[in-house]
Order: structure tokens, then sequence, then C-alpha cells
């Protein structure tokens, strides 16, 4: 039997003293209306003594799960709330266990929980993005890597089914690549209620579920208040709302969020938010840097199947779009907001900013939805965005009042502020003045009108206040056409008195409107023009009779009332292919055709030449216009002998051919006109002079000028391959086109031309290369050689095509070997046109041991560029010693410009390069077909030539930014 002491007593309270003190350090938590601590949280909530209302204080940071609960570590689902209570962090952290990846907290449905300065660490700082090496097309999906440490959830955070106010708390550092990770921090299911309070939510992350941050399903009601949303980012699939999902809304109360941030989240679809709900209500908020793999760099918001909110509108209100990207910039992303589907009754935008944002289609709004959506934006600034469109619209009705639209650009080449199609409208009081001032990535137009689909119609409707001025486009500030071959397509612009459209620029046609008639249905497709009050004019057509009230197009077709609209200056109408009709109203008013449609077409200037008597004539030249060509015609008579074949090329390419021989000795002046679709005309004279072999002296005077002899006895196409072409007529072709102030001058003892003459102004120099100086070319005495030839030379030496700088050391009557033609054409796409080698292909032909090794090099970079590949896939044989073709020549040419391939399909008479003669024939490269010949080095220096000078390039974005042909699209379907 033990016997007690009174010290054993005393012993006894000490250890007892002591154990309650070891106890009370070891909490987590403290009722603070009780002040009763407890070990674990689940405790603290579930006690006996909780009552609804009371406040848990923690104690402490909290990061393992028997001090969460006390049930068996693998049996742990997560921490359930029943009562009504305040969680506050007191200071203190939860860091989710290392061994625990679930739901840390449920509450429980009809009670009431206020987490207040909690923060909840998920412990995974080290998870971030990789941008690098993606597409720039398609569905984009940004991988989410997690760090070697980071722990990986398998479920939200905070399931909450009851009422949850989130105040003045952070939940931070979480990645997950489980989709039961639905809303990484808070998931609040149907019924419930989520308020958050100036909060933070940051880099929350991972891959296989909706809202990287915050998920509600349908029926949440939804308030965000004063907090912060920062590099968040959920990617797989077609996932939505980096930071925020909002699955439905709730019927009596639409989601807000009002002065929050949301910075650097990112999605496939909704960057920020991503809603299936129609309805949505943002005051105050910006959305900075977002960014998306498809659609909706902010926002995104799709259909709803609740009727209740099908009625309802949305407000974004005082809020700043800012810097948001999407990245499938080729074709692809949509919208800063993107509706897809879209079925609110309104979505109205009111002092709002859309500042830097990029994206493929709709700079600050698109849709590609089937249901209307009706688009009220009031008092809104939209400038430096680049996409087709500022607004980019499949079925939406835009109204734009009392905002400014300034400085957009669009740098896919498409529309810089608005693309209206199918049966959209956009009707506008406001001021759309100075964009896409960047000529390296000018836009199609400023605002594009396509009614695109069977049956569509669109309508632009410019109310008194609209102003749009200064802005510059390929095709005007006002495109409108009719989509392929649709049937009963509608087009309708109205201009209201007291609206202003003056002072654009159109680089192609129509600097303030630009009208083109595209569908072969035109006995189904409208186009409707109405410029409200009129004032008298007196417009008549050819015919002399009166046009008033009437638009033609490009047949010639008259179509709805066109009345004059006063304007600060005279209205520029560009239609394609129209007749030029000017009226002059009692009030500043015009009716004609673009800029450049009031350019008279030109005729390739022709030397004196000097044949001699009953030798074969062939004398080749061309004229062109920027739109369409009427006629090409002799003045008076030709020569007994001689007769003349005229060949439509395309609209804008005559070709003419004097072929023959004349009998008796003389000069005959012969002249040639040309007259384009509006009556603009340009003429040309030359003298011809037939010459006996025995007499050379006769008087071969042309305007005073004395001419060398040249012998003119050949094909005259410039590019065959016999030495007779190369110094007769092909030759003699080229050497008529130099003009009196493109004449060259002797430097040095060498031929120098102007640089207006050797280089092209739409390829600027610089941009990826540097030209070499240009010092002039050595002419030969023993070679003879055309004025185009010394051009072509000039222009090779200075992009170093060639290190020669003399007609001999290029030794033009040579065939170019394949070897050769490596070197040539891979500086032509490198340093010409700015293309980039794949390095990552490697090349293994199995011919090229005894390849010249300067130019070995030139092989294997010529396979990287795609410009030449030999048989098999850079493994078979290259043949550098073979001589290349004609075709081949071409063939390599085309693809360079055009930066595609062709159909290179054979059937019948149809060969590989058929259709590469066929585009260099329209080009003028080549004027004869080009063939399996060997062709000659002085032929080739002309192809790259015609290729590079004759032509018009753009500064365009296909797979990366280089030069492509102006016209490519004509040619690559």
């Amino acid at each position: 039997m033990i016997k007690f002491t009174k010290k054993v007593f005393v012993l006894l309270g000490i250890i007892s003293l002591f154990g309650s003190l070891s106890y009370a350090t070891e909490s987590v938590a403290i009722n603070e209306r009780t002040n009763t601590s407890y070990a674990t949280l689940q405790e603290a909530f579930s006690a006996n003594e909780v009552r609804a209302g009371d406040s848990i204080k923690l104690l402490k940071d909290i990061d393992e799960i028997n001090e969460m609960t006390n049930v068996a570590e693998n049996s742990f689902s997560s921490i359930l709330i029943e009562k009504d209570i305040i969680l506050k962090g007191n200071g203190f952290e939860i860091k989710r266990p290392r061994n625990y990846g679930g739901t840390l907290f449920t509450i429980q449905g009809g009670t009431n929980v206020t987490f207040s300065g909690v923060v909840i660490d998920g412990q995974a700082p080290d998870w971030k993005q990789n941008f690098t090496g993606l597409p720039n097309q398609g569905y984009i999906e940004v991988p989410v890597l997690a760090g070697s440490g980071d722990i990986s959830a398998t479920n939200s955070s905070i399931i909450n089914k009851g009422n949850l106010l989130f105040s003045e708390s952070i939940i931070k550092d979480m990645v997950s690549y489980s989709n039961s990770a639905y809303g990484l921090g808070i998931k609040s299911l149907k019924g419930s209620t989520l308020t958050i309070e100036k909060s933070e939510f940051r880099h929350l992350g991972g891959k296989g579920f909706n809202g990287g941050a915050i998920y509600t399903e349908s029926g949440v009601k939804l308030k965000v208040k004063d907090s912060i949303f920062k590099n968040n980012a959920i990617s797989g699939g077609h996932y939505f709302g980096g930071a925020i999902y909002i699955g439905g809304g709730n019927d009596e109360k639409l989601p807000e969020i009002e002065n929050t941030q949301f910075i650097k989240n990112h999605a496939m679809n909704g960057g920020a938010i991503g809603m299936q709900t129609a309805a949505i209500i943002i005051k105050g908020s910006q959305f900075i840097a977002n960014t998306v793999g498809n659609d909706g760099s902010a926002i995104d918001i799709r259909d709803t199947t609740n009727s209740q909110l099908q009625k309802d509108s949305s407000y974004i209100d005082n809020t700043i779009f800012s810097g948001n990207i999407g990245i499938s910039t080729k074709n692809q992303s949509l919208g800063t907001i993107n509706l897809a589907s879209y079925h609110g009754k309104e979505l109205n935008f009111n002092n709002c900013e859309f500042i830097n944002n990029v994206g493929a289609m709709g700079g600050a709004i698109g849709d590609y939805g089937n249901k209307l959506a009706v688009i009220n934006i009031s008092k809104s600034l939209f400038t430096k965005n680049d996409a087709d469109g500022v607004f980019y619209s499949q079925n939406m009705q835009i109204s734009l009042k009392d905002s400014i639209i300034t400085g957009n650009i669009s740098s896919n080449g498409n529309n810089s502020v608005a693309s209206i199609l199918g049966n959209s409208s956009f009707t506008t009081e406001s001021t759309i003045i100075e964009n896409n001032g960047n000529l390296e990535s000018l836009a199609y137009s400023t605002i594009w009108i396509v009614p695109y689909d069977n049956g569509a119609h669109t309508q632009i409707i410019l109310k008194k206040g609209t102003v749009i001025r200064d802005n510059t486009a390929k095709y005007g500030a006002i495109y409108a056409a009719w989509h392929k071959n649709n049937k009963n397509q509608k087009t309708t612009i109205i201009m209201e008195q007291g609206s202003k459209v003056y002072n654009n620029k159109a680089i192609t046609g129509g600097d303030d409107f630009y009208f083109l008639r595209s569908t072969s249905n035109t006995d189904t497709c409208k186009l409707n023009i109405q410029l409200q009050s009129a004032a008298n004019m007196n417009v008549k057509d050819q015919n002399g009779e009166n046009i008033v009230g009437w638009f033609s197009d490009r047949a010639n077709n008259r179509h709805s009332p066109l009345n004059p609209q006063e304007n600060p200056a005279p209205l520029t109408i560009g239609v394609d292919g129209t007749l030029n009709y000017t009226g002059v109203a009692s009030r500043a008013f015009a009716l004609k055709a673009a800029t450049k449609d009031q350019t008279p077409p030109s005729l390739q200037q022709i030397n004196q030449q000097r044949i001699k008597r009953n030798k074969p004539i062939l004398i080749t030249f061309t004229g062109s216009d920027n739109l369409k060509i009427k006629s090409l015609e002799l003045i008076g008579n030709l020569p007994e002998g001689l007769t003349l074949q005229k060949k439509e090329i395309s609209d804008r390419n005559r070709e003419a051919t004097i072929s023959g021989s004349i009998t008796r000795s003389g000069k005959y002046p012969l002249s040639f006109i040309i007259t384009d679709f509006f009556g603009s005309s340009s003429v040309m004279n030359f003298d011809l002079v037939i010459y006996n072999p025995s007499n050379t002296d006769i008087n071969t005077s042309n305007s005073g000028t004395s001419q060398q002899n040249q012998s003119i006895d050949s094909h005259g196409t410039g590019d065959n391959n016999t030495e007779e072409t190369e110094q007769n007529a092909a030759e003699t072709k080229s050497s008529t086109e130099t003009k009196a102030e493109d004449k060259p001058e002797l430097v040095d003892g060498k031929t120098k031309y102007q640089d207006t003459v050797i280089f092209n102004p739409s390829i600027e120099n610089g941009k990826c290369y540097t030209r070499r100086e240009y010092l002039g070319i050595k002419d030969s005495e023993k070679i003879v050689t055309s004025e185009e030839f010394k051009k072509a030379l000039s222009f090779l030496r200075t992009y170093e095509m060639t290190m020669f700088d003399s007609v001999d050391g290029f030794a033009p009557k040579r065939n170019l070997s394949r070897e050769e033609a490596a070197k040539i054409f891979s500086n032509f796409a490198i340093n010409v046109l700015c293309r980039k080698p794949d390095i990552s292909l490697s090349v293994k032909y199995s011919d090229v041991e005894n390849a010249n090794p300067t130019l070995k090099p030139y092989i294997t970079l010529a396979y990287q560029l795609g410009v030449m590949k030999g048989s098999g896939m850079g493994d078979g044989e290259f043949r550098p010693k073979d001589y290349i073709s004609k075709a081949e020549v071409n063939a390599v040419l085309i693809r360079m410009i055009l930066k595609s391939y062709l159909d290179e399909q054979t059937s019948g008479n149809k060969m590989w390069y058929s259709e590469y003669n066929k585009v260099a024939t329209d080009l003028g490269i080549i004027n004869q077909g080009a063939g399996a010949e060997p062709v000659l080095r002085n032929n080739v220096a002309l192809m790259l030539f015609r290729a590079y000078k004759n032509q018009v390039f753009d500064w365009r974005d296909i797979d990366y930014f280089s030069y492509v042909l102006n016209s490519r699209d004509l040619f690559v379907k």
C-alpha cells in the first residue's frame, strides 16, 4: 500500500500543472468565447461547447494531419465544419501536409462560416508554366510543370456547401493534376453562397480541371470584392477560367466582381474568368496580362441553359483590360472577352478601357456563337490593341456611343477596328481615328463587313457624331463585300446626317469606302448604301445618264439609293472595277474611285530597234494597271509583213508581241496606247529601223539620241536557254525597259544604276540583312548582255548571291549547276526574304563528298530552308554537279516568294511544274514555259531579279514573320 505524504501531493500537483502547460503549448486553436484550446482544428469546430457565432483563432502554423484531426492518418478526408463559426488566422498559416493531397475543409450546407485573415499554403512554390517551344496556332496547351519539392493536391482546398465569407485571407502555391481539383482554392457547390473580400489567390494551378482558384457550380451566389487573383493557371483540354470558373449563376442574383485585379492568369479558355452563365456584373476591376491558349484572354462567356439567366443583362463598368494575350495568334484566339453561344439579354460596357490586348480575332470582344449577342458600349477607350478587329462579330449587334477607338493595328493583316460578319450589325456614334499606322503590318481594312453565310444580312450605321478619319489600310476605312458563292447575302451601310468619314488612306483602293462584288450569285446578293441628307447633285455616267441615288458595282449593276452627304472633305469611295463617277454638290462631296484607281496604266517602254532586212522580228512588251486594263491597242497600222498578237494575262496585265519580217529598209515609227477601266491611258512610242546588211549608216536617230546596233532575230522571251536567245530579241525585250531617268552612269569603269532601278522599296534594307555596298558592275567586251541582266547582276552582288561584280566573272553563258543554285537560292531566301533555316534538320546526302567545299554548307542550308531537297528527305542524292533545270529554278522561286508549295500532281499533259509556270507567267518572271532543259546563269539572274524587283511584298506572319508576295492569296488556296 502506497503511503501518500504531503510532499507527494505537492509533486503530483506540480506534474499536473506542467502537464497542463505542455498541452496548452501544443494546442493549435482557441475558442475566443470560452477560452478553450484544442489540439486539432476538427476538435475546435465540433466540440460540444462550440456555439453558432464562435470565433476560433489559430495559435500556431499547422502542417501535420494530427494537428488537423485525431483520426488515423489514412482515414482523414477533410475537416468538417457543421456549425456557424469564424476562423481567424491570427498571423499563422495552414499548410498542406506533405502526406495529404485531399480537401482541407468541407463546409456543411446551411452553415454560415467566415475565414478571416486565414493563410492556406499548398506548399507547391516552384511550379511554373513553360511557354517556350509552343506553336502559334490551334489549341495551344501551355504545360504546368511542378517543382521537385512541390506537394500535388488531389482536390479543392475548401468545398463550400453553405455560406462562406472569405475575408482578408490568402490561398497560395498549390498545384494539382487531378480532374477532381475543380477550384483548387475554393469549390462552391449548388445552392451555396460565396463572398470573397480583400483576399488574394495566387499561384494556384494544374491540369485537368476548371477554375484555377475558384470553381462555382450552377446556382451559386458569388460576390468578389477588393481582391487579387494573380499567376493562377490551368492547362489541358478545353478547361475554363485560369482564376475563376462560374458554372451557371443564380436565378436571384448575378455573379458580382468589384474592385478586383486579375493579373497574369492563364487557361485554355477564359484566361482570368470562364463562365457557363450568360450574365455577370463587373465594376472597377482590372484584367492585366492574362493569357489564353484558345479564346477569351480575360473572360470567356458560354451559353447557359438557365432560362431565367438568359433574360438577364451583364454590366461591366469602369474596368480596364490591358495587355491580355491570346497566344494562339494564327487565326485562332478570339477576343479579350469571348462570347461563345452567348444568350444573355445584353452585355453593357461603360467607361471601360481596352489597351494593348493581342489576339487573332477581336482584340477587345469577339464571338463565334449562333445566338444573337447585343453589345452596348459607352464612354470607353480602345487603343493599341492588335487583332483581326477590336471587335470580331459573327452574330453581335454592337452599339458604340461616345467612345474612342484609336491606334489599333492588325499585324496579322486583317482589320484593325471591326470585322462584322453574318447577321451582325455595327452602330456607332463615336470617334474612330488613326488606326493602323504601322505600314509593316498594314490592316486589310479598318471596318470589314461581309455577310458570309447564305441569307445573312450585315449592316453598319454611322450615326450623328461619328467621326472616322486618318485611318490607314489596304482597302479603305469601310470595306464591304460578299463571301464566296453564297446566295441571298445583303449588306446595308447607313451614313446619317452629321456623321463624318474623311481623310482616310487606302494603299490599294477605296480611301474611305471600298466595295467588292466577289460572288457569282450577283442576282441574289444586295448592297444597300444610304447616305442621308441629300443635297442637289448632278452625277452622270459615260452615256450622259444621271445616276444620282444609284451606286454601281464591279459588273456595272446598279443598286440601292446613294445620296450626297455633308462631309468636311470629299468622300472617297473605291469600287473594284467600276467607272469613275464624280459629282459636284452644293456641299463638299465627291463619289469617285479610290486613289490608286486614278493612277494611269503603264506600258513597258521600248527604245529604238535596229533589225536587218528580211530577218525574223519578235518584239514582246507588257502593260499593267493597278486594277483592270480595258484595252491595249496599236495607234495606226503596222508595216507590211508584221502582225500583232495580244494576250490578256490577267485583269491587270496584258502582253503584246510584234512578229514577222520586213523586206524594205527604213525607219518605221510605232505607237501603242493602253487604257484602264476608268479611262486613264498611257502611250508608248518607238522607232523600228530596218537596214540592209551592207548599209549600216542609215539615219537611226530617235529624238536626237544615237542608239547602238542591236541584233534582234530570235525569240523575245528573255528566259530561253540558247545563246542566240541571249544575244538577240529575248534580251532586247529586257533592254527596252530603260527609261531616261534610269540610265546608268559609268563610275571607275563600272556600270552603276540608281538604287530605285535595282532595289524593291517594299523590302526594307536592314530588316534582316543590310545590303552590301553597291559599286557597280564591270561590263564585258566579249559577251553581249542586256541592261536588265546588268541590273540583275547588280542585285545578286549586293545581296551576296554571287561574289562576282563583272559580267565575265559571272559567266552568264554557262549553265547553272545544282550546287551553285543552292548558294544563290539560300542567300535569296535569307538575305532578301528574311527566311529562317530549321537547324534541327540533319542532312546526309550520299553524293556530296566531291561537291565544291565552298558550296557544301549551302547544300545543307538549302535543305533546312526547304528550298532544295534532292531525292529522299535529306538522305538521298543531291546531284551537286548536275545542271539544274529551268522548271526547277522556276518552282523554287515561286515556292520562296509564296512561302508555299503548289499542286505538283501530274495527269495527262499536266507536269509537276505546270502550276509554277502559270504563276511565274502571271507575275512576268517568265514569258514561255519552263521545262527540263538546263538553264543559263544569265537567265537565272533575270528570273531572280524579276521575282524580286517587279513584285510587291508584305511583311507577314506565316509560321513566322518574313517577306511574302503581296498577292499570295490569289495563288495559294
